[in-house]
């Protein structure tokens, strides 16, 4: 990794997010989900995936994405670590940029450039991780939400029938 000094004209690579939305991957835009229960009866409940909140289901989810770009700055500044090997950068700042790490740091476009690609890559397969494990809770939470409300619906019908009892009208 080479090390920069202060004015030099370096590579930094970065990344520009946006906001994407997408049609939701688990209601797939129906704003619900159908549940098929031990007996094969069907329960329909709200998506949980592109519900949250108080709106309730979207039928759309937001993802973000980035492009990767390479972005040209001077060196304003360093942090050097010392130790018993010798002495490191811990991290540049670059213009209005302060604490950037030394791997984030190019002599040139194109070094910079990968780097941001790679990153953007790295950053990508976590993202699918993530959203494959939302994707395989997304059912498991819609079968709570359906026992739940069940459950629910079952104590309230009792108590509509003891009220409706104690309250009967006489004529």
């Amino acid at each position: 990794m080479m090390t920069f000094n202060i004015g030099d004209t370096v590579w930094y690579a970065a990344s520009e997010p946006r906001r994407v939305t997408i049609r939701c991957p688990v209601c797939f835009g129906k704003r619900e989900v159908v549940v098929i229960l031990g007996d094969d009866s069907r329960v329909a409940v709200d998506c949980d995936y592109c519900g949250k909140g108080y709106e309730g289901p979207q039928g759309s989810t937001i993802e973000y994405d980035s492009t990767p770009i390479a972005i040209s700055d001077i060196v304003t500044g360093m942090e050097l670590t010392a130790t018993a090997q010798g002495t490191s950068v811990a991290h540049y700042d670059l213009g209005k940029r302060s604490h950037v790490y030394p791997d984030k740091v190019h002599a040139d476009e194109a070094t910079a450039l990968a780097a941001a690609v790679e990153a953007r890559r790295e950053y990508m397969e976590g993202e699918d991780r993530r959203l494959g494990w939302k994707k395989e809770t997304a059912p498991k939470d819609a079968t709570w939400s359906v026992g739940y409300h069940m459950r629910e619906a079952k104590k309230c019908s009792e108590k509509l029938k003891y009220h409706e009892g104690k309250a009967r009208v006489k004529r």
